[in-house]
């Protein structure tokens, strides 16, 4: 992270929170240095500078694998949601977890 950037215990739990994890405040903890850890080595590859540095881009690949384009068939909607927890129809039925307000 930059100077003076540091991660609270409360951003690891809010983070944990919208992640759906059950996460403890010692947990929060051990996870808070870990994750300035992680932030700290982006940090450090976002400072790189590989213009100057043709060997560094020698690597990279200048286009995508594709694979072709075709028409195939697709399986029957019954097999695709035939181990669906809940159905509704031809769709699959989620718990919401956005309020709609």
């Amino acid at each position: 992270m930059r100077d003076g950037e540091h991660f609270e215990t409360d951003d690891i739990l809010n983070l944990a929170h919208l992640a759906r994890l059950d996460l403890s405040a010692t947990d929060a903890v051990a996870y808070q240095s870990q994750l300035e850890q992680i932030v700290g080595f982006f940090d450090q590859l976002r400072d790189l500078t590989l213009s100057a540095n043709p060997v560094a881009l020698a690597n990279v690949v200048e286009t995508a694998a594709l694979r072709p384009d075709s028409v195939a068939k697709s399986a029957a909607i019954d097999e695709i949601l035939a181990n669906a927890p809940v159905r509704e129809g031809d769709c699959f039925s989620v718990p919401r977890i956005i309020d709609a307000t």
